[in-house]
């Protein structure tokens, strides 16, 4: 039981910061541009 979730633990903390990395890397209008698609 244990084992399980410090699994999913170590999976949700290497998700989040792989996504830290990714955002870094992407540009400030690029993020802002996917968020108007969205709204429409």
């Amino acid at each position: 039981m244990e084992r399980i979730f410090y699994i999913s633990l170590g999976a949700s903390l290497c998700i989040t910061g792989i996504w830290g990395i990714i955002r870094e890397f992407i540009p400030e209008e690029y993020r802002l541009f996917k968020k108007g698609r969205k709204e429409k």
